[in-house]
């Protein structure tokens, strides 16, 4: 009887990029000069990295230009501040992208390796982030898009949607409410791209609790569960007949009161999604 979908809103922003996030514990011997910097994972024989700038106690320190290069051809390569051998202040990072295809580039605040405040994030892959980071992942207020056109902007903890925000996908399916972990939870109002309209609870990404619903089929409001109208609820048809009673599966189930356009009134059975009497 009734049609809604929801789709989940599947976005993170990856801020640590290979070869400089925190993870390990290994110090890189550079290339042109008796310094090191530390790195996440230990390098290859193919490395090459040079470090145009002070060293200080043997690791690259004040500002400078770090350049990766792997089997001849760049990887990384980073201009800003640096301190102990690792990134820290105002810097620009270019790393190739985990899948080969271009390079992600960021620009951030950096603290012992990882982004901090505001930053901006371009992936290789067409993915654009721009917003506050903590320890290098979304968190606080941003703005998230993706190559396919679906764009988030809200709150995020830890690379997750969470709290309040906006999303628009290219399919014209607006949603604007709460989330938690990265899916629609909470209160929120649904614009699928076919014209249909939600505006309600959420559990995990689908309408779960009191809900009202329009579509082409008519509108109804009640209670939802796994998406589709589900317990006691009204639905008024395209020729304006109100059905009131219980509702299963987006249909009426059992005895239902109808009341006609004209103001009469009949009482049906319905079972399985179908009438019966």
């Amino acid at each position: 009887m009734l049609r809604v979908n929801y789709c989940l809103l599947g976005v993170v922003a990856a801020l640590l990029l290979p070869n400089v996030a925190v993870a390990g514990d290994f110090w890189v011997k550079l290339a042109n000069g008796d310094c090191e910097i530390w790195n996440d994972e230990a390098p290859r024989a193919e490395d090459v990295v040079t470090w145009t700038g002070s060293c200080a106690d043997g690791k690259a320190s004040g500002q400078g230009l770090l350049v990766w290069k792997r089997d001849g051809a760049l990887f990384g390569r980073y201009e800003g501040g640096m301190a102990n051998g690792k990134l820290n202040g105002q810097g620009a990072l270019v790393v190739k992208a985990a899948d080969g295809n271009g390079y992600d580039r960021t620009r951030a605040t950096f603290v012992d390796g990882e982004a901090e405040g505001k930053a901006t994030f371009v992936g290789g892959n067409g993915d654009y982030f721009e917003g506050e980071v903590r320890k290098g992942k979304a968190h606080g207020s941003g703005i998230l898009s993706d190559a396919k056109g679906d764009v988030y902007e809200g709150d995020f903890v830890n690379d997750e949607p969470q709290g309040q925000g906006y999303a628009l996908f290219a399919d014209g399916t607006e949603y604007y409410g709460e989330f938690k972990d990265g899916q629609r939870h909470g209160n929120g109002f649904l614009i699928e791209g076919d014209g249909s309209v939600y505006f309600g609870q959420f559990e995990n990404g689908v309408a779960q609790g009191y809900g009202r619903v329009e579509d082409e089929n008519g509108l109804y409001a009640g209670r939802f569960q796994d998406g589709k109208p589900n317990g006691p609820g009204t639905f008024v048809d395209g020729k304006d007949d109100v059905y009131q009673g219980t509702f299963r599966a987006g249909a009426p189930e059992g005895m239902v009161l109808v009341t006609h356009a004209d103001g009469t009134q009949s009482v049906e059975t319905w079972k399985n999604g179908e009438k019966v009497e």
